[in-house]
C-alpha cells in the first residue's frame, strides 16, 4: 500500500527531466502513474479507517516526531526573522494532503503540457491553476517546464504562438507578422509574454510584488515600440496598396494595450481577493477602479473583434473575387474548347448532337464539387472551438464589469440610507491613500492613471434619488444573473472543460452572489420605503466567491 511513495517520486522525477523530444511521452506517463498513486493512497485510507487503533496510533507517532525530530528546525541562528514551526499532520491529514499532490501533478503539471496549444488556452489553463492554489510542489514543476529547450513547454516556437494569439484575437494579417519589423517584435514579446505565464503559476500572495517588480513598467514601455510597427505596417500598405495613411487597424497597439490592461487588472483583482481594502470606503473605491479597468479591457477586446469581423469580411470579398475570376476563365476554356470540337468534327454525323454541353457542364461545374474558394469561405465562415472560447470570455469580461458597477451602486446606496459613512482619518487623507494604493498605475499612460478627483466625481450620486439608485443596482445584479445563466449552458455544451475561461462551479458561486446581492437590495428598499422599522447595519461577506 506504501507503493505510493515511489509514484510520487517517479513522478517528480520523470518531471524534472522532460526534453522536447520526450515531453508528451513523458507527461502521459506521469499523468498513469499519478492516477495509481492516489488509487494506492485511498486504499490505504480505506485500511485505516476501518482500524478501530487509528487514535492511538495517532498519538504514538505524534510522541515519536515529538521525540525524534526538531519542529524548530528552521530556527535561524542568528537574526530576528519569525520562527516557522515545522507541523506534523495525523495519519489522515498527511494521506489527503498527498493525494492532493498527486492529483494536482495530473491535472495541473501534465494537462497543461498535453493540453497547451495555443497561447490563449495555456493561459487559460495556468489561471485555473492559480485560482485552485496548487501546492508549492506542483507550482515549482509547472515553472520548471513552462521553457525550455528554448520552446514554450518543450514544444512551442514562443514568436510563433504570439502571432497565432494576434491572428485569433484580431485576425492581424501576415503583412505585418511575417515582415522583418513584425518578427523582430514578436521576438520582443517573447520574454513580456513569458512572464504573463509565469506570473499565474506563483503563489497568489506573490503575484503583485511579481507584476510591480518585473512587469508594470516594461509593457508601459513597448507600447511605444507597438506604435512604431503599426506606424511602418501602415506606411508599407499606403506604399504597395495606395490606402490613405492612418486608416489600418492598429494591431501590435491593441494586442499590447490589450495585454496591459490585463495585468493592471489581474494586479487589482488580487488585491481585493488578498483583503488589501478593509471598510466600505475603500472597497467602493476598488470595484470603481476595477470597474474602469474591466471596460477599458472590454472596449480593446470589442475593437479587437471588430476588426476581426472586417478582416473575415475582406477576405471573404476576396475569395468571392476569385471564384469569379475562376468561373469566368472555366467558361472561357469550356467555350474555347467547344469551338475546337466543333470545328474537328464538321461533317461527322456521329457524336455532335450534346457533346459540347456535356463536355461544358463537366468543366464549368468541376464535375459536382466545390471550388477552393468556395470550401475555404465555407471554412471562414464556421465558428472554431477558440472562436467560442473568446466568446465565452469576452462574456464574463461583461459579466465582471456589470457585478462591479452594481456593487458600486450598491455601496453608494448604503451611504445615501445612512448605513455607511465615510472615515475620517488625522494623519492622512483619501487623496493620499488613494495615490499609495495605484501609484503602480502612474508609469502606464493607456490608460491614464486615475486620481481621487475622478473617483468623487464617478461615484457621485447625490443628484440621484435613493429610489433610482436602488433600481440602477438591481438592474446591474438582474442583468448578470441572466449572462450567469448563458455562461451554464455554454459550460454544460462543452466536454474539454480544461480550456474554459471560468469553471461552472465558479459560475454557480457568482450566480449566488447575483441573487444574494438582490435579495439585500430588496431588503433596503422596504427599509427606504419605510416598511421596516430599527435601524440597519451591513457587513461584507466574500465567502460566496472570493
Amino acid at each position: 500500500a506504501l507503493g505510493f511513495q515511489l509514484d510520487l517520486l517517479n513522478s517528480c522525477s520523470l518531471l524534472t527531466k522532460l526534453t522536447a523530444e520526450n515531453v508528451r511521452t513523458v507527461a502521459k506517463e506521469v499523468k498513469n502513474i499519478a492516477k495509481s498513486g492516489v488509487e494506492k493512497i485511498q486504499k490505504l485510507r480505506n485500511i485505516l479507517a476501518q482500524s478501530c487503533e487509528i487514535k492511538e496510533s495517532d498519538a504514538i507517532v505524534k510522541e515519536i516526531t515529538d521525540s525524534c525530530f526538531d519542529a524548530y528546525i528552521n530556527r535561524r541562528l542568528l537574526g530576528n526573522s519569525p520562527v516557522r514551526k515545522v507541523r506534523f499532520q495525523c495519519h489522515a491529514g498527511a494521506l489527503s494532503s498527498l493525494s492532493k499532490i498527486m492529483s494536482e501533478l495530473d491535472w495541473a503539471a501534465c494537462d497543461l503540457l498535453l493540453c497547451g496549444g495555443t497561447l490563449g488556452r495555456i493561459r487559460r489553463v495556468l489561471v485555473h491553476i492559480s485560482q485552485s492554489s496548487v501546492n508549492v510542489l506542483g507550482r515549482s514543476l509547472i515553472v520548471l517546464n513552462l521553457y525550455f529547450d528554448d520552446l514554450l513547454l518543450g514544444q512551442h516556437g514562443l514568436p510563433v504562438l504570439i502571432a497565432r494569439d494576434m491572428v485569433q484575437l484580431s485576425a492581424c494579417p501576415s503583412s505585418l507578422t511575417n515582415s522583418d519589423y513584425g518578427r523582430s517584435f514578436l521576438n520582443r514579446l517573447g520574454k513580456p509574454i513569458y512572464d504573463t505565464l509565469k506570473i499565474l503559476a506563483l503563489n497568489r500572495n506573490r503575484q503583485r510584488a511579481y507584476a510591480d517588480a518585473l512587469m508594470i513598467k516594461e509593457w508601459a514601455t513597448l507600447k511605444t515600440e507597438a506604435a512604431a510597427v503599426d506606424y511602418y505596417h501602415q506606411k508599407e500598405l499606403c506604399t504597395k496598396l495606395g490606402g490613405v495613411p492612418g486608416t489600418a487597424m492598429p494591431y501590435a497597439t491593441n494586442y499590447v494595450l490589450q495585454t496591459t490592461v490585463w495585468i493592471m487588472e489581474h494586479h487589482h483583482g488580487a488585491g481585493v481577493e488578498l483583503g488589501l481594502f478593509h471598510g466600505q470606503h475603500d472597497l467602493a473605491i476598488a470595484y470603481w477602479y476595477w470597474d474602469f479597468l474591466l471596460s477599458t479591457q472590454l472596449n480593446v477586446t470589442t475593437a479587437m473583434r471588430k476588426a476581426k469581423v472586417e478582416g473575415r469580411v475582406a477576405e471573404l470579398r476576396r475569395l468571392k473575387e476569385e471564384e469569379e475570376r475562376e468561373a469566368a476563365a472555366a467558361k472561357a476554356r469550356a467555350e474555347e474548347e467547344r469551338k475546337q470540337r466543333h470545328q474537328h468534327g464538321r461533317g461527322k454525323k456521329k457524336g455532335r448532337k450534346g457533346g459540347g454541353t456535356a463536355n461544358l457542364a463537366a468543366t464549368g461545374q468541376n464535375g459536382g464539387r466545390p471550388s477552393a474558394a468556395t470550401s475555404a469561405a465555407t471554412a471562414l465562415l464556421t465558428p472554431t472551438v477558440e472562436d467560442m472560447e473568446d466568446d465565452m470570455e469576452h462574456m464574463l469580461l461583461g459579466l465582471r464589469r456589470t457585478l462591479c458597477r452594481g456593487i458600486v451602486r450598491f455601496i453608494a446606496a448604503l451611504n445615501q440610507a445612512g448605513v455607511f459613512s465615510p472615515p475620517c482619518y488625522e494623519f492622512t487623507s483619501h487623496e493620499i491613500r488613494f495615490q499609495k494604493r495605484f501609484e503602480s498605475f502612474a508609469v502606464i499612460d493607456q490608460p491614464p492613471p486615475l486620481a481621487y478627483s475622478d473617483f468623487q466625481k464617478g461615484s457621485d450620486y447625490s443628484g440621484v434619488s435613493q429610489g433610482e439608485l436602488l433600481s440602477s443596482a438591481a438592474e446591474c445584479f438582474k442583468a448578470s444573473k441572466a449572462v450567469v445563466d448563458k455562461l451554464l449552458v455554454r459550460c454544460g455544451e462543452r466536454q474539454d472543460v480544461h480550456y474554459l475561461p471560468i469553471k461552472r462551479d465558479e459560475v454557480l458561486r457568482l450566480a449566488k452572489v447575483c441573487v444574494g446581492n438582490s435579495i439585500f437590495l430588496h431588503k433596503l428598499i422596504e427599509h427606504s420605503k419605510g416598511c421596516k422599522e430599527g435601524k440597519m447595519t451591513a457587513t461584507f461577506d466574500f465567502s460566496t466567491h472570493k
